[in-house]
């Protein structure tokens, strides 16, 4: 049975903190724990971040990791609703988005 790490970004998942977190997600992935992103300390999320979550979701299924995406906050979910990605990650809103 797999070990599931969580890991929670806190602020702003934009152009400057993808590089760093990114090193993170990827080598937790690689070392074969099941992932859970919890974004509820996320204020933020741009296209940099979207991205990220779309590459470690993709690390994840070659590894067949399972991969969770939790906590998110209104305005990092609205950034995953217009590019379609909240449906591909499986993600789940905070109570307040999903109302």
């Amino acid at each position: 049975m797999s070990q599931r790490r969580t890991v929670k970004p806190e602020g702003h998942i934009n152009i400057n903190a993808v590089p760093t977190l990114k090193r993170s997600l990827l080598a937790l992935v690689r070392s074969g724990c099941d992932l859970t992103i919890d974004l509820s300390g996320t204020a933020s999320l741009d296209s940099a971040g979207a991205a990220l979550l779309v590459e470690v979701a993709s690390a994840a299924r070659k590894r067949r990791v399972q991969l969770s995406v939790t906590g998110c906050g209104s305005q990092p979910y609205g950034i995953l609703q217009l590019f379609r990605l909240h449906q591909l990650l499986g993600v789940v809103p905070l109570l307040a988005v999903a109302s």
